[in-house]
């Protein structure tokens, strides 16, 4: 007979416990028993069958286990959380980001001299990228890496970010803290992907993927300057 049904409970969108269940199914594939095989007595006949039922049995067992498989990657594609746009056309960090409409500024701590000076950078940044997004449109031969380098070291840009967004609440904190993260994460993107070889030409393929990371470094830090006012 062909491989039964799986479980209903491996299908169901249940309880974290199963979850929990789904994560471990491919051990239970490995420790999944074999079943039991008719002993060998007299005849080939009587040896065959038990080998047909083992190997049934394991098919099943496989079915079971792919089914299990397949399961965890519907609740985990269901749960995982959308990093589209939460607000309008803000964003791209999806949950946990406070609407810069809707957070709280302290303006005592907005205008001191650390402050206004960590914005002023952060400006700054958003405008030598767009320089650069400008200036790879004309030549997407153009060497950024050492631009890139000098304007937008890592360290100095997470830095500037972090005290330029501590005139914000808790709340709105907890979101800026997220898309600092994002920006240190694409600005290192874009360090890779600007790299070529001495005396080898940049793609047409690789001259794209330069420029959608200049693009979205840009927009990142947009969605950072919109929460000041």
């Amino acid at each position: 007979p062909g491989p039964r049904s799986p479980p209903a409970i491996l299908t169901a969108m249940a309880r974290p416990a199963v979850l929990a269940l789904l994560l471990l199914s491919p051990i239970a594939a490995l420790i999944v028993p074999r079943a039991p095989t008719s002993a060998p007595a007299r005849g080939r006949g009587l040896v065959m069958r038990g080998t047909e039922q083992d190997v049934n049995f394991r098919r099943q067992a496989i079915a079971w286990v792919g089914a299990a498989s397949m399961g965890a990657s519907t609740l985990f594609g269901a749960a995982a959380p959308s990093f589209a746009a939460k607000y309008g056309e803000f964003g791209s960090a999806g949950f946990e980001v406070t609407d810069p409409t809707k957070a709280q500024v302290d303006s005592e701590v907005l205008s001191s001299s650390d402050v206004q000076a960590a914005l002023k950078s952060v400006k700054q940044y958003k405008e030598a990228v767009a320089g650069m997004r400008k200036d790879f449109s004309s030549d997407s031969q153009l060497d950024l890496l050492k631009r890139v380098v000098v304007a937008l070291p890592p360290a100095e840009v997470r830095d500037n970010l972090n005290k330029a967004t501590t005139a914000f609440d808790e709340d709105a904190q907890r979101g800026t803290d997220r898309l600092t993260r994002l920006v240190i994460q694409d600005l290192l993107e874009l360090q890779r992907s600007v790299k070529v070889k001495d005396g080898s030409p940049r793609s047409t393929r690789r001259a794209e993927v330069v420029a959608k990371k200049l693009e979205k470094l840009e927009t990142s830090f947009s969605d950072i300057l919109k929460y000041f006012p």
